[in-house]
């Protein structure tokens, strides 16, 4: 068995809190995946390939996994994620606003 931890940035519902969360669980290990007997926290599946950990996966992207604990690597994935995607978000509103002047 190994133990997983699975982070996610999270929004409930339109007007509602983010949440940071956070989930430890145990899982087998496969050669090319990673098998739970239940569902995955956050994404609901039965395995998950030994490639997405590390990786921001998920429908939103939101989601991270790692073999150790590190809530402040997973933030920084996160944050960085989310700098980058403001950035593209304003230079867009911006050229918008500029070609209605």
């Amino acid at each position: 068995m190994v133990t997983i931890y699975g982070y996610s940035l999270e929004k409930r519902y339109t007007g509602g809190a983010v949440e940071f969360k956070t989930k430890a669980f145990d899982v087998e290990e496969k050669p090319k995946t990673y098998k739970t007997a239940g569902r995955f926290p956050f994404i609901g599946g039965e395995s998950l390939k030994k490639e997405d950990i590390g990786a921001l996966i998920g429908d939103g992207k939101n989601i991270i996994y790692l073999l150790e604990p590190n809530v402040d690597l997973a933030k920084s994935i996160l944050r960085e994620k989310y700098e980058v995607e403001y950035q593209i978000a304003l230079k867009e509103y911006n050229d918008r606003i500029e070609a209605l002047k």
